[in-house]
């Protein structure tokens, strides 16, 4: 972050692994800033190279001057929150709660079987609560075999059918 000497304007390079630049990680980075800073208007410059990083360079209108409260080790740390994906969220509070070794397990056998429209509908903390759930309670053990084969086999797990 580099602020103008008259504090009209804040520079901020950000740099995020290019798979993981989208138009929509960007705006959410580009809100975030502008809320820190008071940013009335914002632009900004993506450049992506043969690079691993994307590199993004903000400019925010601060007509009001830069606050000098800005925690800027807090706001780095949301930056990387928001660029680090659902699977990883998914790993880490799979690990945080079984531990690495059996968390790491669980994503392995797990992490690639929730769908996009799943991911967007529930926090990754929370599917993994749920898959851990599902994981050790009894008949898990069945479960999970018959949930692998049928991916392999290219079929949806399906649940029991009800008939009326």
């Amino acid at each position: 972050m580099r602020a103008d000497p008259f504090g009209r304007y804040v520079a901020c390079l950000v740099f995020v692994p290019r798979d993981r630049y989208n138009t929509a990680l960007r705006e959410r980075m580009q809100q975030l800033l502008e809320r820190a800073f008071g940013a009335t208007e914002s632009e900004f410059q993506a450049q992506l190279s043969e690079s691993t990083l994307a590199r993004l360079l903000f400019t925010l209108r601060t007509p009001q001057g830069v606050p000098a409260d800005v925690d800027t080790d807090q706001l780095e740390q949301r930056l990387l929150e928001l660029s680090r994906s659902w699977s990883d969220r998914l790993r880490d509070a799979l690990v945080d709660a079984a531990g690495e070794e059996h968390g790491n397990r669980l994503y392995e056998a797990y992490g690639r079987a929730f769908p996009a429209s799943y991911q967007e509908r529930l926090d990754a903390r929370a599917a993994a609560v749920r898959r851990l759930a599902g994981a050790t309670g009894p008949g898990a053990a069945h479960r999970g075999r018959v949930r692998r084969q049928r991916a392999d086999e290219g079929l949806r797990p399906r649940g029991p059918r009800h008939l009326h």
